[in-house]
């Protein structure tokens, strides 16, 4: 349990790091970075926002890949739905 604390902090460290290297204005980052600390609770909204816009993105796949699936289906049942018809045919039988 220590050594996974220590590994979440240091990475928490490091994401800190790449990101004060990766801005250009290292003061505002640095303000920012303060203001977070002083108001945790705003980072846990700004967080849950985050987590928010994840799941989102994860139905909005869920949603595509369905839309796949029904296409696939539909396909399917024409094809079947084509068969039947032809074998009413043949058989002289009543189509519905």
């Amino acid at each position: 349990m220590r050594i996974q604390d220590k590994y979440l902090h240091v990475l928490k460290r490091n994401k800190i790091v790449n990101l004060l290297n990766n801005q250009k204005d290292l003061d505002l980052t640095i303000e920012i970075l303060e203001f977070l600390q002083a108001n945790s609770h705003i980072f846990y909204e700004i967080k849950g926002v985050k987590d928010l816009k994840i799941l989102k993105s994860n139905l909005m796949y869920d949603i595509d890949e369905t839309k796949d699936e029904l296409k696939s289906v539909k396909v399917v049942l024409e094809h079947f739905y084509k068969q039947i018809n032809q074998k009413q045919k043949e058989l002289g039988l009543e189509q519905y």
